[in-house]
């Protein structure tokens, strides 16, 4: 079976130095806790009550298990939501979004997804 991209990633991760390791735990304590921080929403919940699949995906701080596409719908609707009160700046001001494109140019400049199957 061909690993998933998470799969790949985690394991890139694993066998990554220090500092891009730690940039991405910080990552993942960030939006995990910015899920939980905004799972009581109104438009967390809409989010949530409006995706129809199930599945075996988490989204983060709630009991229901999703479909891959809807587990990434509902965290990516919660993530960013609670840094900004304005919704046009949510997106740009949260700090998830800095450490992982700090990763991310740390991921293509040093380890190949390709290498690490």
């Amino acid at each position: 079976m061909t690993p998933s991209i998470s799969e790949k990633l985690a394991v890139a991760i694993t066998h990554a130095s220090d500092p891009p390791r730690d940039i991405v735990e910080k990552l993942l304590i960030d939006v995990a806790g910015l899920c939980v921080a905004a799972r009581n929403t109104d438009y967390v919940r809409a989010a949530l009550d409006g995706w129809e699949a199930d599945g075996g995906c988490t989204a983060i701080g709630h009991a229901r298990a999703l479909d891959s596409a809807g587990a990434a719908f509902v965290n990516g609707t919660a993530a960013p939501a609670r840094t900004s009160t304005t919704p046009s700046r949510a997106a740009r001001s949260t700090p998830a979004r800095s450490s992982c494109r700090r990763c991310w140019h740390w991921l293509n400049d040093n380890a190949s997804l390709e290498r690490t199957r």
